[in-house]
């Protein structure tokens, strides 16, 4: 057997997954209808607004009103969408009225949506296909690269998502998992591994290292099990993971398809 390797300690900090209180950014919100078919009903007040992905739309109320941009900028945009983290244009919503107006928001997966509360100086990364939607305090969806990353073949790109500078108040983004999503605590010194396709999101301050699912050689463990390189975490620390791999399901897709 091989040596050891000795892994640096996550430290990652605590993310915030229920709404401890409403803000004048954050509005009432359900999510109704998970883990399978996840959708998220939020009320908007009057000139309260949230923005979210491209293409997650689903239904609203008359009263409120709806404006496309880029929302950070033309380059931030075709940063988000060369990278795949996000959509280049991004839908505000805005709410009208003074009785409060329903939008309805879904994925165009199955699987459930995880809200979580961000403070002002914290940020969150998550996969590249995990937006939704946020609080219109919180600043577009950023991309990180890291190059170790490439060996996952998924996820090599990851957004990163805080407060917007000019806030000090919390705010609220909900992301969507491929399936139903699970929060993983690791106590001091455990360890745990995750294909890369299934990290959900965790703290930014997080770290991890890219390994082999195995000890056995490269051939054994990656090649012939089909099982690639997983993300590698050790407490104390906690993030969240999906059901499902999207990935996988676009490789069933590809290798079930009739070919011309």
């Amino acid at each position: 057997m091989g040596k050891k390797s000795k892994t640096k300690s996550s430290k990652g900090k605590k993310i915030t997954k229920k709404k401890d209180f409403r803000n004048e950014y954050i509005p009432d919100f359900e999510i109704k209808y998970g883990p399978s078919f996840a959708t998220l009903h939020v009320i908007l007040e009057r000139d309260q607004s949230v923005f979210a992905e491209s293409g997650s739309y689903n239904r609203m109320n008359r009263t409120i009103k709806m404006k496309t941009g880029s929302k950070g900028g033309i380059l931030k945009g075709l940063r988000r969408t060369f990278t795949g983290t996000a959509s280049m244009f991004l839908n505000t919503f805005t709410g009208t009225s003074s009785i409060g107006s329903k939008l309805v928001l879904a994925s165009h997966l199955p699987g459930d949506i995880l809200p979580l509360m961000i403070y002002p100086g914290q940020k969150i990364i998550t996969s590249s296909h995990a937006f939704l939607g946020a609080t219109n305090n919180m600043a577009p969806p950023d991309t990180r690269f890291r190059g170790r990353n490439l060996f996952l073949g998924s996820n090599i790109f990851l957004s990163v998502l805080q407060v917007d500078s000019k806030y000090d108040n919390p705010g609220m983004i909900w992301l969507k998992s491929y399936g139903p999503h699970k929060k993983i605590t690791l106590k001091e010194e455990e360890e745990h591994l995750v294909d890369g396709g299934l990290f959900l999101c965790s703290d930014g301050d997080i770290q991890y290292d890219i390994v082999k699912p195995s000890r056995e050689s490269f051939f054994r463990s990656v090649a012939l099990s089909g099982e690639g390189f997983s993300m590698r975490f050790r407490g104390p620390c906690e993030f969240y993971v999906s059901g499902r791999n999207i990935g996988g399901l676009i490789s069933f897709i590809q290798r079930h398809s009739p070919r011309k």
